[in-house]
């Protein structure tokens, strides 16, 4: 199942008791507000945080010893959807290569 990230107009309707936002129809940008207000209540230094906080790593699968870097925070909204939307485009596409247009071609099935 793969999916896409939302922009910030995208609406989002669920849960109210879930939503971020206390409310069952949220826009993207409001969801990703009442999140960034989330952590900004907390003692979390949150613009530490995104712009990235120094650290190092050590990667279990990896080996290689311990990497220096920063670490941060990347929030994004990504929807999954359970049935891909099948678009004008794609049906046309499925159409056409099932039953070409040109008839030039002698059919085998004639």
């Amino acid at each position: 199942m793969s999916g896409f990230d939302l922009s910030n107009d995208d609406v989002i309707s669920m849960n109210a008791q879930l939503s971020f936002t206390d409310s069952k129809t949220s826009k993207t940008e409001d969801m990703m507000d009442a999140i960034r207000d989330l952590f900004n209540s907390s003692d979390l230094p949150i613009d530490e945080w995104l712009d990235g906080i120094e650290c190092e790593v050590l990667q279990a699968k990896q080996g290689g010893g311990w990497q220096k870097g920063k670490i941060r925070l990347v929030t994004r909204l990504e929807f999954i959807p359970y049935e891909p939307k099948q678009t004008e485009k794609t049906t046309s596409a499925i159409t056409h290569s099932i039953y070409p247009v040109s008839n030039s071609q002698p059919s085998e099935f004639s």
